[in-house]
């Protein structure tokens, strides 16, 4: 996937992007560099820094042979100039450095805070997110900032120290986001601390996505999902696919100033494109845009809340067969916090395997406190319950 022209490297793109090595360069493009072997290195590593591709699959790993080290470049450059989250990398970013979208959003609005810019300096769509994950918009902004510049007036604190004041006004862990049953949610990382800190049915979920892998949202309790999102322990994926039907609703976006960076012109260029009988397939042939690019792009408006899908898996029909590790078809449901909203809730199937009273997801799925028949300490009801095993836990 690359991003759309817009820096220096604009008139090299094309060879970054089909890996040609520095032997295999046209004379003419050698030429351009004055036959300089370390300005070729220097461009393909700058464009593939500021379009945020990933190292595995681009020329840059020939250049920068360590992936942390260049993820870390990746971010630093993004945070500094407030791009948005790059959410195409997540699995390496918080799987690999545990930079989450709010640690990197909150790492940008202290740093905004400890220069003393204006709010107006985040872009549009970094903005957007930040409201979304730290709820921190314009007003609360310059509200956080105005106790700020008094608390430091009168405790006279160092530059470095401030740092850690302004911490002290910011958020701590990410505020409640609307979740949507067709998102995906992917295994964080987890340490034995955070298990120990977990209920019953965030210790199962946790231990089917390590088992079974990524699991729709719908098949889970909403609750425990959002506590495991706000302790992140995990991330959410939001599919965008090639028949997907997209409508645009921008009653929440936040106006503030344009970047420039090519990713949000395109965001703006689909602003523009968007209709609900284009799928995104052809919008993007349309544009003659990459359609990873464009995916991307859309994945980015429904997980901000500007879009919405009309081609979602319905609440009200069973989710698609699936089938399990010894070639069984498995009908999967979805859990009763989703249908709440409905006027009629499914009778949740009778349990039917034998899992061991040892199991967590079996202390989950069996435990009386889960199904809002107890008292226990989790605190859980019916609703914010596991599925039974044709749930898949």
């Amino acid at each position: 996937m690359s991003r759309p022209q817009g820096d220096s490297a604009v008139g090299l793109e094309r060879y970054i992007l089909q890996q040609y090595s520095w032997e295999t360069l046209p004379l003419e493009v050698k030429k351009s560099m004055a036959h300089s072997r370390a300005t070729w290195k220097q461009h393909v590593i700058r464009y593939s820094i500021r379009q945020q591709l990933r190292w595995k699959q681009h020329l840059v790993q020939s250049f920068v042979p360590n992936e942390r080290q260049y993820y870390e470049g990746v971010l630093r450059f993004s945070r500094l100039h407030y791009l948005l989250y790059p959410y195409h990398l997540s699995d390496v970013l918080i799987k690999g450095l545990r930079v989450t979208p709010f640690k990197y959003y909150h790492e940008m609005i202290a740093d905004l805070m400890l220069n003393e810019k204006s709010y107006d300096s985040l872009p549009n769509f970094t903005a957007a997110d930040g409201v979304r994950l730290l709820g921190i918009g314009r007003n609360q902004y310059i509200s956080t900032m105005n106790k700020l510049k008094a608390e430091n007036s009168q405790r006279n604190f160092f530059l470095r120290n401030k740092l850690t004041l302004v911490k002290e006004f910011l958020p701590t862990e990410p505020q409640d986001i609307p979740l949507r049953h067709w998102w995906v949610l992917h295994l964080g990382v987890v340490g034995e601390s955070d298990i120990q800190q977990s209920s019953k049915v965030e210790h199962a979920i946790i231990d089917l996505l390590l088992d079974e892998g990524p699991k729709p949202l719908g098949l889970l309790p909403q609750k425990s999902v959002q506590s495991l999102y706000r302790r992140g322990l995990v991330w959410l994926e939001v599919p965008a696919l090639p028949n997907d039907l997209i409508r645009l609703d921008l009653k929440d976006f936040v106006m503030n100033r344009t970047s420039g960076d090519s990713f949000e012109n395109l965001l703006y260029t689909l602003f523009v494109s968007m209709d609900e009988r284009t799928s995104i397939e052809q919008l993007a042939k349309v544009l003659e845009i990459d359609f990873q690019l464009v995916q991307v792009a859309i994945s980015l408006y429904l997980r901000l809340g500007l879009a919405v899908k009309i081609t979602v898996p319905s609440l009200h029909e069973n989710p698609k067969k699936t089938i399990n590790s010894i070639g069984a078809a498995i009908q999967p449901k979805w859990h009763p916090s989703w249908l709440q909203n409905l006027q009629q809730l499914p009778t949740l199937p009778a349990s039917t395997g034998s899992s061991s009273p040892s199991s967590p997801s079996a202390a989950a799925v069996n435990s009386g406190e889960l199904h809002g028949t107890g008292d226990g300490s989790s605190g859980r009801t019916g609703a914010d319950s596991l599925m039974a095993p044709t749930a898949g836990i």
